[in-house]
């Protein structure tokens, strides 16, 4: 994706949003920290706002994730809905995403 800085500032929301939920997602912690959920549901609006949002905030975490070497535990992300009250993520979180297929 080419970056632009529209893209670098969604990054910049979408990597500082996120965070909360990363050491759940790796492994470190054995639930998510406290605003994790409510950051999804912020990523969420923000999906919902910007043209192709879904699309780019899987870009944004693919290329964050990628840079800092950071494996996601599957079954950590399986569980991320339950772990927040049954709240669904409008953007994937996977392994081996493939961000193109976002719509």
């Amino acid at each position: 994706m080419a970056q632009d800085a529209s893209y670098d500032h969604l990054c910049s929301i979408v990597l500082q949003d996120f965070l909360p939920c990363m050491n759940f997602l790796g492994g470190q912690l054995p639930n998510p920290e406290n605003n994790c959920c409510d950051n999804i549901k912020k990523l969420n609006r923000v999906a919902a706002t910007f043209k192709f949002g879904s699309r780019r905030i899987c870009q944004c975490i693919e290329d964050f994730t990628d840079v800092m070497k950071f494996q996601f535990i599957p079954s950590r992300i399986e569980a991320l809905p339950g772990k927040c009250h049954q709240l669904h993520h409008s953007f994937p979180i996977s392994i081996a995403m493939d961000c193109s297929k976002v719509n």
